[in-house]
């Protein structure tokens, strides 16, 4: 057994292997820059989806058609078939948009404006946020839309959790880091593609990746991360619009609703608040809450975070028929809560399963609720009466000056904004309410639902391609928004707005939202007759 090599002499070993390959690498990239070759966009290991994922298949019965394999079951994939002398439709998003009736809206489309028809499809996806969106709107045009339609902004903080899960397990390494500096590479890229075929009829997998909640994590954010996640949103948006204007598809954007009565997702204090103070904090905010009589209190705060299942929504029917053999429990039916305005008070019972119309509101069926559901809107309710004894009103005065002083040494607590909402509710300042229950939304470490901070991406990106003439889009009323890159025509409706407009004061509660951000089926067929008029617009000026 001969002597171990000695360390420089390994060293010029490795050497003289590695500087051949890197000059060869730079000679490539050299080449490759010359000839405009590996360009393509590239989705690094540390934002966790692959742009070259295929979200479609051909349909396997060779008709041309095509085939989603983006679901977490068969039965939800979506057969598309090939393109027809119909208007097609697409609609992307997350869990709303995947609960929105399809079916209605290409009701109301063919009812408005009938030839030569229209077709939707609902390719909505539980979880998806917008840099999904983006992907998928890239991948829908060989299924020739003439209209593309997106309602996302909800998700930006669930799709963040893959990146996140990368981080928590150290898989963003030095080696990682490197991979992704490979990964941009224009070898890298042009060797991906040329490969990719073949790796395609071996069968390898290239379907999306899973979505990967990670509640924990997001608890440690610091505000700054909160806005860079909004600086992608409006990346995202753009990089949608670029690809319909670039295809000449119409596109509908849309700003999306949340629960003003729902509290924050994630209060935590900044890097810059001293230890002191945010004690300070604390105490003033503890005192503060023993203030507010707790009848208004328990299950909004701590809150319960109800589900879509916890309504009876989303059951199979076996589930559905276990719920409807339970006894009702004594005492417990549908509150009475605001009376709701316009086209919500107007509407109907809806014809959908699972739902059904109750004093004004749009709820599923009270047959199919948990106790938790009549728990939080019983709470809410008591809130909304807002049934003051003289010394709970004092009370509750003397809270909102403690609320005004804990704003002073933390201005950007979103919790506290929240709390102090509900205060200036109770009062009867319905202004100052909505005020600070909106800056509590915009304050949330890691939303999971529409604010003004998204919102006015939606707005300010359709704005950025409006037409000398249209004035909608540029002051939020939900106008058409046409003009944009290469003439594609641009709509926006403003749901946000519209839902404001027809809650009271101003202020979207548990009448049409079942959570923080998914809407009551019953305000669903309402938001499609919304839709319709700007879907045809943005086909029309295509």
């Amino acid at each position: 057994m001969g002597p171990e090599p000695s360390s420089p002499r390994v060293v010029s070993r490795i050497a003289l292997a590695v500087v051949p390959l890197v000059l060869l690498v730079v000679l490539c990239e050299v080449v490759l820059w010359a000839a405009g070759a590996g360009e393509d966009d590239w989705l690094s290991l540390s934002r966790g989806f692959d742009h070259r994922a295929s979200y479609f298949v051909p349909a396997p019965d060779g008709a041309g058609g095509w085939r989603t394999q983006m679901f977490e079951t068969e039965a939800l994939e979506v057969d598309i078939p090939p393109k027809g002398p119909r208007r097609r439709v697409v609609l992307l998003g997350g869990s709303n948009t995947q609960g929105f009736p399809g079916s209605e809206l290409q009701r109301i489309l063919n009812e408005q404006d009938g030839d030569p028809g229209w077709e939707v499809f609902n390719l909505g996806r539980q979880g998806y946020g917008s840099e999904r969106v983006a992907i998928l709107a890239g991948q829908v045009l060989p299924l020739q839309p003439d209209v593309v339609l997106v309602y996302a902004g909800h998700n930006e903080f669930t799709e963040r959790g893959f990146a996140l899960r990368l981080q928590e397990e150290g898989a963003l390494s030095p080696v990682a880091r490197l991979g992704d500096w490979l990964g941009g590479l224009r070898t890298t890229r042009v060797l991906s593609s040329a490969l990719a075929p073949a790796l395609a009829d071996r069968g390898v997998d290239r379907r999306p990746e899973p979505r990967q909640p990670r509640d924990e994590a997001f608890k440690r954010l610091q505000y700054d991360e909160t806005l860079q996640a909004f600086v992608a949103y409006r990346e995202n948006l753009q990089r949608v619009v670029a690809v319909c204007a670039e295809a000449d598809v119409g596109l509908v954007l849309c700003t999306v609703v949340g629960n003003d009565f729902a509290a924050p997702y994630v209060t935590n204090y900044s890097s810059e608040t001293s230890a002191g103070d945010a004690e300070k904090h604390r105490r003033l905010l503890g005192r503060a809450r023993r203030l507010i009589p707790g009848r208004f209190l328990e299950h909004l705060l701590p809150p319960i975070r109800l589900r879509q299942p916890d309504w009876g929504m989303t059951l199979r029917p076996e589930e559905t028929a276990s719920r409807r053999a339970q006894p009702p429990a004594p005492g417990r039916t549908a509150p009475t809560l605001r009376p709701l305005l316009g086209e919500f008070a107007e509407a109907p019972a809806t014809s959908a399963p699972k739902a059904v119309s109750v004093a004004g509101a749009h709820w599923a069926d009270p047959a199919l609720w948990i106790p938790a559901v009549h728990d939080v809107l019983e709470t809410y309710a008591r809130l909304l009466v807002r049934d003051l004894t003289d010394a709970e009103r004092e009370a509750l005065k003397q809270a909102r000056g403690l609320y005004g002083q804990a704003e002073v040494l933390v201005p950007d607590s979103p919790q506290a904004a929240f709390d102090h909402g509900l205060v200036a509710w109770l009062l009867g300042d319905d202004r100052g309410a909505l005020t600070l229950l909106r800056r509590a939304a915009d304050l949330d470490r890691a939303p999971r639902r529409g604010n003004d901070l998204s919102n006015g991406i939606v707005r300010a990106v359709a704005a950025g391609h409006v037409g000398e003439g249209d004035e909608g889009a540029r002051d939020g009323t939900g106008g058409e928004a046409g003009g944009g890159a290469a003439g594609s025509p641009i709509q926006l409706v403003d749901i946000e707005q519209r839902f404001r407009d027809r809650s009271p004061g101003g202020l979207v509660g548990y009448e049409v939202m079942t959570d923080h951000c998914h809407l009551q089926p019953g305000v669903r067929p309402v938001l499609m007759a919304d839709l319709a008029p700007a879907v045809i617009a943005a086909a029309a000026r295509r």
